[in-house]
């Protein structure tokens, strides 16, 4: 018999194999529901045993893609599983067709008992294949459900390569600063300064300084050469020639050499070669460090002083001052990645706006009768944050946290959403549910905010009245406290097909009732004043 093990996990399916194998199976085993397909469809196979959370294509899209499948679908399909092990997720499988659901941890013997067995009744047609009852609705659903998940997943991996490169980056300025003990002041300086511009004249003011230079410059160069910026110190007005041969492009014959190659260029006796250096004459002329400012395959220009004669054959002088050249073009590039880490935060986080914002005008196309309620109770909160003084990054959790509040509602039918007479205590349980259900959709999602809490608790309240786990006070996030009374106010300012909407006398007699017991009570006064103010939009105010 042929055995086809499924999962994203090496140790896992390693362990799988050899416990099949050792009871006499022939295994192959696949890392994801898209290269197990791949090996079905080539023929042979006896039985798929397969894990549930996997990239690419998970464990039900597998079972779903097998059920489909004319040539696969009498494949016995065992889910072996240790992440989704709850009786909903058992209820799928089975809907699916899975022939057994199989929750880790389980004792290797009784594993393989579970499989002997099954091949046992499938031979004594005590079972057969599978039945997929899943709703074409449900499919879709669930489909745009793990696409959103995906979608996440990625730009969270984006995140974290950003975060790996900034470490990197960081272990080496750290490695930088014990090197060049003996210029302590310029590495701090340099570990320190985040504005460009003053980190290249506080460099050049510390080195004249602390190693006895006559003076330095630093010239940052654009692509054609000419200058971008600069910074020196021990020459005042006397480097403005300097500075006007830079900006037509021309520089000096040290500086020259310095840009050619990887190591200082060393001049003892400049006149010999800069016949026509605005510099010349000029004190401690007499010898000349220059070094390319490089990090990885860029150069972002040169650094030169003027140096006492002994310095300039000396190697470790030369060395260090390798060094503080590699140092300051390492402090550019960090600054770039700084910047860039900036526009890849903003870029990811007008990703995830995007994303929140579509799946919630995806959810609210289901029922018209709350169309916009996400979006408008995600508007509220964010005015009232802002009332609040929560930051920046908080204020953006608390949007995309408001705009997915309600995703738990791609669970319930669509005809219960839009009931128009009172609900059943049966249909409010249900209803209730989707609390926890949006919990379960978005806690695998790892995103920089707890927007999986904000869905989980969004109707708890501070008096412990609310649901699905009835938490109070210091327990309820401020993003908690804020959605509650902002969703409170949108829903009861909306038409609904059970309930007209309540005018802002209605609302605000509401919130006064419940401020300081259900509801917090600096929100509550903030979305009063919105209220009253005329700031929260209401269906029922005048045409």
């Amino acid at each position: 018999m042929r055995i086809i093990v499924v999962d994203d996990r090496e140790e896992e399916r390693y362990l799988a194999e050899t416990l099949l194998e050792a009871s006499g199976y022939e295994v192959e085993t696949a890392a994801n529901g898209a290269e197990a397909l791949q090996e079905l469809r080539a023929g042979g196979f006896d039985m798929i045993v397969s894990g549930v959370l996997m990239p690419v294509m998970d464990g039900f899209q597998l079972c779903q893609e097998c059920k489909r499948d004319e040539e696969l679908k009498d494949i016995p399909f065992v889910f072996y599983t240790a992440t989704c092990r709850d009786e909903a997720d058992e209820d799928l499988a089975f809907k699916l067709g899975a022939d057994r659901f199989v929750r880790k941890p389980t004792e290797p013997e009784d594993f393989v008992r579970i499989i002997q067995g099954l091949f046992r009744d499938m031979e004594e047609g005590k079972t057969g294949p599978g039945q997929r009852v899943v709703e074409e609705e449900k499919d879709v659903l669930k489909l745009y459900s793990e696409r959103l998940v995906a979608q996440l997943e990625k730009k969270t991996l984006e995140l974290e390569a950003e975060n790996a490169r900034r470490k990197q980056a960081q272990e080496r300025a750290e490695y930088l600063h014990r090197v060049l003990g003996a210029i302590r002041g310029v590495n701090q300086l340099i570990v320190k300064e985040k504005d460009r511009q003053r980190l290249l004249k506080c460099s050049c003011d510390q080195l004249v300084r602390a190693r006895g230079f006559y003076n330095a410059w630093i010239a940052i160069l654009d692509e054609s050469g000419r200058l971008a910026t600069h910074a020196e110190a021990g020459l005042g007005k006397g480097f403005l020639p300097v500075v006007e041969q830079l900006k037509r492009g021309v520089l000096p014959a040290c500086c020259q050499q310095a840009l050619g190659q990887a190591s200082v260029a060393a001049t003892v006796c400049p006149s010999s070669i800069c016949t026509g250096c605005p510099l010349k004459g000029k004190p401690g002329w007499k010898g000349v460090l220059a070094a390319r400012l490089q990090h990885g395959e860029k150069a972002y220009g040169v650094w030169a002083a003027s140096v006492p004669v002994e310095f300039v054959e000396d190697e470790e002088e030369q060395s260090l001052f390798q060094e503080v050249a590699g140092d300051i073009a390492f402090a550019l590039h960090d600054m770039e990645l700084e910047e860039e880490r900036k526009r890849t935060r903003q870029r990811l986080e007008d990703a995830f706006i995007d994303l929140a914002q579509t799946v919630s005008r995806a959810m609210e196309a289901r029922d018209p009768y709350t169309a916009g309620h996400q979006r408008r109770v995600a508007e509220l909160a964010r005015l009232a944050g802002e009332r609040l003084g929560l930051d920046t990054d908080r204020l953006q959790g608390l949007y995309i946290g408001a705009l997915l509040h309600d995703i738990g509602k791609i669970s319930i039918p669509e005809s219960l959403l839009s009931m128009p007479r009172k609900l059943t205590d049966a249909e409010w349980s249900l209803i209730q549910g989707h609390a926890r259900q949006g919990y379960e959709i978005l806690k695998e999602a790892t995103l920089p905010w707890p927007v999986a809490g904000m869905a989980l608790h969004h109707h708890e309240r501070m008096d412990g009245s609310g649901y699905p786990d009835g938490i109070s006070g210091d327990e309820l996030t401020p993003e908690v406290r804020i959605i509650g009374v902002c969703d409170v106010v949108e829903a009861m300012g909306s038409h609904r097909p059970y309930m007209p909407a309540r005018s802002r006398a209605e609302i605000t007699e509401e919130l006064k009732a419940g401020r300081g017991t259900r509801y917090e009570a600096r929100v509550t006064d903030i979305l009063l004043e919105m209220v009253e103010s005329g700031v929260a939009e209401l269906d029922s105010d005048p045409a």
